[in-house]
């Protein structure tokens, strides 16, 4: 019988006890975001289980990993027990980010329900844990007897036990014109608002994003931005921090002359600049990634392979958004193809990208362009994608290499909400990754109003 080749796996881990020889005196956020940054080492269990904590706040904690073989059950798939893992890190951290120093909690109870298997081709699996209700517990004279018990939790009760109410607005960005480019609405003064109910907000919405405004964690940011979609809350994106920060300005939340400052997001602080009637974004850094086979993105566009440049390829790039850029021939090229949801998860399984972005140029330092995704069909205006598309089309000869380059890439137009994001890239030593990437554009007010109480 042939020998099958056996496999073999190093875990190496620091003391755990590190740890806890740290924590007197600090709060619950103030340790694991020791942990978190490296300052303090992680639990064995995230080596031992290939996992690792990529972002916490008060309330909330992230984990994410990228399960192999070795965790794989005897029918095939990643073990239960990753997911668990998972999910009683996420939860314990969310609990545990909230605990003043010198307070404690343990997990009661874990319940899970599992739909579909986990393999090796999942990719990237992240699990989220939010503080939805924070239980009570002994205080005082009692600490000492029995410890403070405290709940996350997932459920539907998650309105304010009194009457809030939220000023919003909507606004157009990427546009000079009523009624185009890519709507946003922003949520004022929403430090209030729980966590799954911005996720209702932003589903009962319906646009590409909706934002939410809190107090600032460095008092020297303008504010915190937490940007949802109808389905998921996102890192970064664009188009949500320049309108985010125009309405900022145009309330008065920024001062007349402060012409730049910070906005804390989840992928960290984004800086921000206003120039008469535009904002303007500075992305964090910009990396590129896989490259896709020209057939297989032309068969999930549904376009001929020839309408794609055949000496440019279909790459992901991103600065945190990760998108899939495709170069094709021309206007009509772009505009005959069609997006298919089922198409674009089968071909970015895996969370290789959050969608495909095609364009052409049409001119001198000028593109036309369209973005297709997983969560909606297709975005009036990607700011996320402006300074990867930028780089891209430079990097493959699309526009010319000079130290700074300016472009416009126009966007939205094939479904009615015509975009302009101004795009400015600055070069150093790579020829390849500028330096610097700017996306900005103009924002046009649409309403004012105030969101229902939630009571």
């Amino acid at each position: 019988m042939e020998t099958k080749k056996k496999r073999s796996r190093t875990v190496t881990w620091e003391d755990p006890f590190l740890v806890m020889q740290a924590a007197p005196g600090k709060t619950g956020l103030q340790l694991l975001k020791e942990v978190f940054e490296g300052r303090l080492p992680p639990p064995p269990i995230t080596q031992a289980l290939g996992f690792t904590g990529t972002h916490v706040e008060e309330g909330k904690a992230i984990f994410e990993g990228d399960p192999d073989e070795s965790l794989y059950n005897p029918i095939g798939v990643v073990h239960g027990g990753f997911a668990m893992t998972l999910l009683d890190s996420a939860m314990g951290c969310a609990i545990h980010s909230t605990l003043a120093a010198g307070e404690r909690y343990t997990t009661l109870e874990v319940k899970t329900n599992f739909v579909r298997p986990i393999t090796v081709e999942t990719g990237r699996v992240r699990c989220e844990g939010v503080v939805i209700h924070r239980g009570g517990g002994d205080r005082g004279g009692k600490a000492g007897r029995r410890e403070q018990r405290k709940v996350a939790r997932a459920c539907d009760d998650d309105l304010p036990d009194h009457q809030v109410t939220h000023q919003i607005r909507i606004v157009d960005v990427f546009t000079d014109k009523p009624l185009a480019g890519n709507q946003l609405a922003v949520v004022l003064d929403a430090k209030e608002i729980p966590v799954r109910l911005m996720q209702r907000i932003a589903r009962e919405m319906n646009f590409s994003e909706t934002t939410f405004i809190l107090p600032p964690e460095d008092p020297a940011h303008a504010a915190k931005v937490r940007i949802f979609t109808p389905h998921v809350e996102m890192r970064f994106a664009g188009h949500p921090t320049i309108g985010t920060a125009w309405v900022l300005a145009n309330e008065g939340l920024v001062a007349e002359d402060v012409k730049e400052f910070t906005l804390e997001e989840n992928v960290g602080p984004v800086p921000v600049r206003r120039d008469g009637s535009m904002c303007w974004l500075t992305n964090p850094p910009l990396s590129f990634g896989d490259v896709f086979p020209h057939a297989q993105v032309a068969a999930t566009l549904g376009i001929d392979e020839s309408d794609i440049i055949n000496n440019v390829p279909a790459q992901v790039v991103s600065t945190g958004n990760p998108l899939l850029f495709v170069a094709l021939g021309d206007i009509a090229a772009v505009d005959k193809a069609t997006s298919d949801r089922e198409r674009l998860e089968k071909l970015l399984r895996g969370g290789r990208a959050f969608g495909v972005y095609l364009f052409a140029s049409v001119g001198e330092n000028r593109l036309y362009s369209r973005m297709f995704s997983t969560d909606i069909p297709e975005d009036p205006a990607s700011g996320s994608g402006g300074g990867p598309l930028g780089a891209f089309a430079v990097k493959y000869g699309l526009i010319p290499r000079e130290p700074k380059v300016s472009l416009i890439s126009e966007q939205g137009t094939k479904m009615g909400r015509q975009s302009l994001l101004h795009i400015e890239l600055t070069y150093g030593e790579s020829r390849d990754v500028p330096e610097r990437s700017d996306v900005g554009g103009s924002v046009m007010p649409v309403l004012s109003g105030t969101l229902s109480d939630f009571s």
